[in-house]
This record gives structure tokens, C-alpha cells and sequence, in this order.
């Protein structure tokens, strides 16, 4: 047992009990900028940026900027030319246009040509046997005196009102043939023959749209040229010129119209159609944005 004076020794040199630690917790957030990251044990950068990888895990998501254990939503897919229904059609070339319509409309002169022959060939049996000269005879041309130059007058213009008839028929036939090829190629295989041949179709394929399109295809490639042609043999010289210069005008304006940087023609945009390219069976061709 100590002495009095000893204790008193000992408590003045023992050693103090510690202060008890602070509790835990985070640091109070800085009123110039945001807190520092405990777990780093460095300051956020406050530069927007993607977080570093770390040492031997993977690399940052480019897309969302983040790491991708903090990636909240899906990725953006890059637009790649595809639709939920399949690549999207490829719009025809120019010049594989140009040859088809080319194969095309060497069809209608082939049809023109035949029924040109056909139409003279009516008009000359119409020349060599006609009623009216047969059932007049000769004592009566000769005791007619000056009224068989009217009658043979008449008898002229019958003849060559029956011609322009002739002839009109032959045109309204080459309109209609064009129309009804047109549409029934349209409808039944989505493209004509010279399309075929180049490897293009018209899109949609709809009954609609094959009746607009081949009525202004016919319209502008034949129609109004058959039109013309009609009124001049008819004698209406002025308004066979004028009807020509329209049907020059809307040929261009339909032909032209393919060159712009949507490529439709005008019997594309009535109709609501576009030519494309179709692939051979078994093949494929490459996806590209569509064109509106």
C-alpha cells in the first residue's frame, strides 16, 4: 500500500483518457463546389466527361458517357439503313432508267408501226373499191353536165373524211394498247418489261397506283403526240401546234423530274410511286437510307 505523498506522484503523472472520436460520417459539402468523393478521396471532376476505366475492367461506355455498371437505360442503336421490315429499297439509277423506258417505248413504235401499215393498207382498199364511182355510170357522167363535179366532190370528201377516220382509229388504238400495257404490267408484276430487263420495279405495287401511273405515262409519252398528229390530219393546223408544243413540254417535265434528289418522275409523284432496284432471286443488295 502507498503512502500518501507516492500516490499523489502517480495521479499527476498518469496519462489522461482519450476524447472520444467523432462519428462518421460525410463532410460537409463546400459552399464554393460539391463535396469531395469519400470512396476516390478525390474531388468530382466538374468537367462532364466519361469516368475512367479502372485498372483491368472494362472500358467506358462511349454512348451514355458513363461507366457501363451505372449505363440506366438501353443503347442507342446507330442507324444502320434497316427497318423493322427489312432493308430499305434502293432508288433505281438514272441510266438504268433511261434503258428501260428506251425497251419500253421501243414496244409503242413497234405497235405504231404495225398499225400504220395496217391503217394504209385500209385506206388503199378503200381507194380502189368505192361505191359510189362503181354505181355511177358512164351515160349518166357524161349527161350530168356540170353536177358531176359536185357529186364527184362530194364523193372526194366522203373518201377522205373515211380516211382521217381510218386514221384516228389507228391512234386511239396505239393510246389505248400503251395504257393497257402499262397497267397490266404494273399490276400484275410491279414493273414492265424494260424494267424487268434492268432489274427496277415500281413501289407500291397497288391497283390504284398502276392505273395513275400508266394513264400519265401514257399521256405524256403518247397521248398528247396522238392527239396532235390527229388534229393535223384533220386540218387544224393551229391547234396541232400548240397541242404539240404542250405534249414537247410534258414529256420534259416527266423525264426531268427523275433527275432531282428525290428521283420521281411526274407520273411517280401523281401516282405516289417510286422505281427501285429489285435484287435477282437469291440475292441481296445493300440497305440505304429511304428517300421521302
Amino acid at each position: 500500500m502507498l503512502s500518501p505523498p507516492e500516490a499523489a506522484s502517480v495521479g499527476h503523472h498518469r496519462t489522461p483518457n482519450p476524447a472520444p472520436a467523432p462519428a462518421a460520417g460525410p463532410a460537409p459539402a463546400s459552399a464554393a463546389g460539391p463535396a469531395p468523393d469519400p470512396a476516390a478521396g478525390l474531388a468530382p471532376n466538374p468537367v462532364a466527361g466519361p469516368a475512367p476505366a479502372p485498372v483491368g475492367g472494362p472500358a467506358p461506355n462511349p454512348v451514355a458517357g458513363l461507366a457501363p455498371g451505372l449505363v440506366a437505360g438501353p443503347v442507342p442503336v446507330p442507324v444502320t439503313g434497316l427497318t423493322a421490315h427489312g432493308p430499305v429499297p434502293v432508288r433505281a439509277a438514272v441510266g438504268r432508267r433511261v434503258v428501260a423506258w428506251a425497251v419500253d417505248f421501243a414496244l409503242v413504235l413497234v405497235a405504231a408501226y404495225l398499225l400504220a401499215l395496217l391503217t394504209f393498207h385500209r385506206i388503199a382498199e378503200l381507194l380502189t373499191d368505192v361505191p359510189g364511182l362503181s354505181a355511177l355510170g358512164g351515160w349518166e357522167l357524161l349527161g350530168a353536165d356540170g353536177d358531176a363535179r359536185h357529186r364527184a366532190g362530194q364523193l372526194a370528201l366522203s373518201l377522205w373524211q373515211q380516211a382521217v377516220l381510218l386514221v384516228v382509229e389507228a391512234f386511239v388504238l396505239l393510246v389505248m394498247g400503251t395504257f393497257v400495257y402499262h397497267w397490266a404490267a404494273l399490276a400484275l408484276t410491279g414493273r414492265t418489261l424494260g424494267k424487268k430487263l434492268l432489274g427496277l420495279g415500281v413501289t407500291p405495287r397497288t391497283g390504284r397506283a398502276a392505273v395513275l401511273r400508266a394513264a400519265v405515262t401514257t399521256v405524256t409519252d403518247v397521248g398528247c403526240f396522238a392527239l396532235a398528229c390527229c388534229l393535223l390530219v384533220a386540218g387544224a393546223l393551229v391547234m396541232a401546234v400548240a397541242v404539240w408544243a404542250l405534249a414537247v413540254a410534258l414529256f420534259w417535265a416527266n423525264a426531268l423530274a427523275a433527275l432531282s434528289p428525290r428521283g420521281r418522275t411526274l407520273a411517280d409523284r401523281i401516282a405516289g410511286t417510286c422505281v427501285v432496284r429489285i435484287p435477282p432471286p437469291g440475292g441481296e443488295h445493300p440497305a440505304r437510307r429511304p428517300h421521302h
